[in-house]
Order: structure tokens, then C-alpha cells, then sequence
């Protein structure tokens, strides 16, 4: 089994860049990322982001561009120019010759907009 190792353009999706203060007082710069403007879906606290890949067998830096996958009603209701319109939001290159490890999660903390940072 190999890697597949890539990319995703955070910039990409709808968002907001904000400057919070950490729990020292120093200032952090983080993405605030709309869950529903995005396509996020929230499934046992936990948040992700459904992914579809292409090969792009004419691209000399990688083997596949990403884009936001869309539910089957949602793609059926949209025209091709639409569906065509929808930005890649990064890519991935397919590695046959190593293993792969699963990613471990970061833990999440649920904030208002006057709290600081618990980082």
C-alpha cells in the first residue's frame, strides 16, 4: 500500500482570519471556518469535510486535484457549468512505493467570541 501525501487550501473555503489573545496574552492568528457556508458536516463532535479527488494525469507536480465533495440531491439539483465552477481546493500525490500511518486528532474547544485562546 502506498502514500498519499497532499494539500489543502484552508483560504479556499469561506472564511474569516481572526487575531486572539492566548492564555500568556500574546496573540495567535487563527481561521474561523463556517461549518454549514462550507459543507462541513458534524457527526459525533466531531467535524469533516466530505473530499472528492481527480486525477490529473496532464499535471507534472500531482496526481489528483481536491474538491469539496457534494451530497448526490445537491450535485443533481446543480448544472454541469456549476458543478464545473465548484474551486479545487488542493491536491494529492499518490506515493505506491511506502506505508501510511492514520492521522491523529487534535483535541477541540468550544470558545465565544470574547474568550481567549486555551493555547
Amino acid at each position: 500500500m502506498g502514500i498519499i501525501s497532499g494539500t489543502i487550501e484552508l483560504n479556499k473555503l469561506t472564511h474569516v482570519v481572526l487575531t486572539k489573545k492566548g492564555k500568556e496574552g500574546n496573540e495567535i492568528k487563527g481561521l474561523f471556518i463556517p461549518l454549514e457556508l462550507n459543507r462541513i458536516v458534524e457527526k459525533d463532535a466531531k467535524f469533516y469535510l466530505n473530499i472528492v479527488g481527480f486525477e490529473t494525469p496532464n499535471s507534472e507536480y500531482n496526481t489528483h486535484g481536491v474538491k469539496v465533495s457534494l451530497a448526490k440531491e445537491v450535485r443533481e439539483k446543480m448544472s454541469k457549468e456549476d458543478q464545473n465552477a465548484m474551486p479545487f481546493i488542493g491536491s494529492l500525490n499518490a506515493d505506491k512505493s511506502s506505508g501510511s500511518s492514520a492521522p491523529t486528532a487534535a483535541p477541540s474547544v468550544e470558545l465565544s467570541e470574547d474568550d481567549d485562546l486555551p493555547f
